[in-house]
């Protein structure tokens, strides 16, 4: 449900015809907390393609499609967390009441206990750093590829002048673009079996 209208299937097109004066839309922060709340920081908002577009896709095609059928004015809240298991949203004393939920509880309650707040971070931190040299590396200039002629033998002959194109390609300078109409070396097919 939190997947946003930008991220959907013709998001920007869905989002450039959100222009409704009858939907209005409010989204709720995500707050942790184990404290009943009354009130949350934010505000109504006509429909348009500015604020629908980190609306909740399922909520804003299922409220236009509502307002559209019936012809009223439709207000939609996005309170959607994704990835949060439905017990994260039933008051902790309805769970601790039904003795289905004992086992989860009991899980929570561990959990709060043996938390360490300055481990995690440190493990989150080195994690971080790990990520961010893995991602430069990943944004690295690559060197070209060896390939081996084990690796494209499977294919077969009709494949060969492709094969020629490719390898002409390859053999461009670094960086720049294949001659196209460079012919092939003459062994590039036969230098193995096909």
């Amino acid at each position: 449900m939190q997947w946003p209208v930008s991220n959907s299937y013709d998001g920007d097109l869905v989002a450039a015809t959100a222009n409704s004066s009858q939907v209005r839309l409010i989204s709720v922060p995500q707050v942790g907390t184990q404290e009943a709340q009354n009130d949350f920081n934010g505000q109504w908002e006509r429909c348009s393609a500015q604020t629908v577009s980190s609306f909740s896709a399922v909520g804003y095609r299922f409220g236009l499609q509502l307002q559209q059928a019936l012809g009223v004015p439709v207000g939609l809240i996005d309170n959607a967390w994704g990835g949060s298991p439905a017990e994260a949203w039933v008051r902790r004393d309805i769970l601790e009441s039904d003795k289905r939920y004992s086992e989860l509880i009991e899980n929570w309650n561990k959990t709060a206990r043996e938390y360490d707040i300055e481990k995690e971070t440190a493990n989150f931190q080195a994690k971080l750093k790990t990520w961010t040299a893995n991602g430069e590396r990943a944004n690295a200039p690559e060197l070209p590829a060896i390939r081996s002629p084990a690796t494209i033998a499977p294919l077969t002959s009709t494949m060969a002048s492709s094969i020629q194109q490719l390898d002409t390609e390859s053999k461009a300078p670094f960086g720049t673009k294949a001659n196209r109409t460079q012919a092939a070396p003459t062994n590039t097919a036969t230098s193995f079996p096909l």
